[in-house]
């Protein structure tokens, strides 16, 4: 049976695998040859593209085991970090993806050097365009961004500014690959990985596990890989650079919840992320823009936040911040659960309400229990993404009283958003994402002669995607 089609799904998954290079452990080895392998065995079988973050090379032959065994299985297509040397005195960036459908394209990009001991690390972002359907693409971004090993108080934590500045060389990056690979108006993308951006709001004890509310720092990250180095001027006040930012949470109630504590409206989940918008929408470039070249002394032609107009008398000038390229990224996992789901530090709930660290062993000491939601399925779908051409939406508005991973997801049709895709052509498969989940991987009930209880201190999260003639 082809993937996509019918009865099977093409099956996406993203991880978080942390297999640190040899000497960096939380607890004693990290059993990482073990952990590894439990990958292999119960992990790989089940998708059709896996990509991993902390899978480093460095020093270490487990991403080639890895590799290894997962060709055996049927993974013929890899693509990974570029490997480094000690003269660049840093490590890989420990990306990688295994497909079992073609990889056709590939490309990447390092971000500038980090802080503290992602310093160390060639973090960045790989691209692999992959064949779904003969002349039919699926393009997928692996990344990793900056860790921040304290809680963020605010938008100028030095580890927030960093990542910020990694999403809008992301932005950047994802609109110079759809322009050279040509990407078509029906081909969808997806940005992928541990996006290190705690999304939760930790203001209640215990803490509400569905909470539906947004950190600031989620939605200027959603601003950011939407409208690129443009979302600084054209957030709805977020204070991107200014020393007096916020703290306060987004004041939005979750759907289908009671709002007891507070008189906050009741929205639906796939309206929060639009309070990232600029106040106007984007604004489509002219035929007498040209978006791509500049003739300032500043080289900015892979900056899709900064154009050259012409004038009347055909001398060029800079305009302002416009957003030529609108990329109306989705976060399917929010808008499948309407809340954001714990991926790190996560907990049992006992009778009495009291919350328990679930991991014991991988996770920091300082960071059991922390309730944080670092892992993410970014989504831009196609043109022809629903029989009437609109761009489905996960409707919040539609779920019912319980929701979670298993729960089939309902759609509607919004307007359109102008989208950075060549339109030229007609549409010839429909794709869409059906199921949208946070994966646990626990080991608890499979691997009982072991220390470890899950497969890594992040969960996976993954998404399921239909595949229809257009």
């Amino acid at each position: 049976m082809t993937v996509g089609q019918d009865a099977r799904p093409l099956r996406i998954l993203s991880i978080n695998l942390f297999v640190r290079p040899p000497g960096i452990r939380t607890h004693a080895s990290d059993f990482k040859d073990e952990r590894i392998q439990y990958a292999i065995d119960h992990v790989l079988p089940e998708y059709d593209i896996v990509s991993f973050q902390e899978l480093f090379a460095f020093a270490s032959p487990r991403r080639a085991r890895l590799i290894r065994a997962a060709q055996a299985q049927g993974f013929h297509y890899v693509y990974g970090s570029p490997e480094q040397t000690l003269f660049n005195l840093s490590i890989d960036g420990g990306l990688l993806t295994v497909s079992r459908l073609p990889i056709v394209a590939t490309d990447h990009i390092r971000f500038p050097r980090g802080k503290y001991s992602d310093w160390l690390a060639a973090k960045g972002a790989i691209y692999t365009k992959i064949a779904v359907r003969e002349g039919f693409h699926l393009h997928l971004f692996t990344t990793h961004t900056q860790a921040s090993y304290e809680p963020v108080a605010s938008l100028d934590d030095a580890t927030a500014r960093i990542r910020r500045q990694q999403f809008e060389r992301l932005h950047r990056f994802v609109v110079k690959v759809m322009r050279d690979e040509k990407r078509g108006s029906d081909e969808p993308v997806v940005v992928q990985g541990d996006l290190n951006v705690d999304a939760r709001v930790h203001d209640r004890k215990p803490e509400n596990l569905k909470d539906a509310r947004c950190s600031e720092e989620y939605l200027a990250m959603m601003a950011t890989m939407r409208y690129g180095k443009a979302a600084k001027d054209a957030m709805l006040g977020l204070p991107f650079t200014s020393s007096s930012a916020s703290t306060q949470a987004t004041p939005i109630a979750p759907p289908r919840q009671p709002a007891a504590a507070s008189s906050l409206p009741v929205r639906s989940a796939s309206a929060v992320v639009e309070d990232c918008l600029p106040h106007t929408p984007p604004v489509a470039p002219s035929s007498t823009t040209n978006n791509l070249v500049s003739t300032d002394n500043n080289d900015r032609r892979d900056d899709p936040s900064h154009v050259v107009s012409n004038d009347r008398d055909g001398r060029s000038h800079a305009s302002h911040p416009i957003v030529p390229y609108a990329l109306p990224f989705r976060d399917l996992i929010y808008e499948q659960l309407g809340y954001h789901p714990i991926t790190f530090g996560d907990v049992t709930v006992a009778s009495d309400g009291q919350h328990t660290p679930r991991d014991m062993v991988l996770t920091h000491v300082d960071e059991r229990g922390s309730c944080q939601r670092l892992d993410y399925i970014l989504w831009v779908g196609g043109a022809n993404e629903t029989e009437n051409g609109a761009t489905a939406t996960l409707s919040a508005d539609a779920y019912p009283d319980e929701v979670g991973p298993d729960t089939p997801i309902p759609f509607k049709a919004p307007s359109p958003v102008v989208a950075a895709v060549d339109q030229s052509g007609p549409p010839t498969w429909r794709v869409r994402p059906v199921h949208a989940s946070v994966v646990p991987i626990l080991a608890e009930s499979q691997v009982t002669d072991s220390y470890f209880t899950q497969v890594s201190d992040h969960y996976g999260v993954a998404v399921d995607l239909e595949i229809r003639p257009a």
